[in-house]
């Protein structure tokens, strides 16, 4: 399956890397340095691993000021819940 399957990681598998470990303001996912357009890969990492979500929140930095960080966080298995299929009309 593409890139994975020869043993190569994907740049959206380093970014996903370094959001499990402690979230991640925009400024710092640039200056890892992985790509240009960190937001793009994760969201395409995310795609493929739907037991990982993308996670928004705020990081408090005095004064009333706040930043906003992105961490990955693992679903739980009783969250995930299959496609909605609406009932049919009788």
């Amino acid at each position: 399956m593409g890139l994975q399957s020869e043993g190569r990681v994907t740049q959206g598998e380093q970014l996903a890397e370094a959001l499990k470990l402690r979230p991640h303001t925009y400024l710092e996912l640039n200056l890892l340095g992985i790509s240009v357009s960190p937001h793009k890969r994760l969201l395409e990492w995310a795609e493929r691993n739907p037991e990982w979500r993308i996670v928004k929140a705020r990081r408090y930095m005095g004064d009333g000021e706040y930043l906003t960080t992105w961490a990955v966080k693992r679903i739980e298995r009783s969250v995930i819940w299959p496609a909605f299929t609406p009932p049919k009309a009788a």
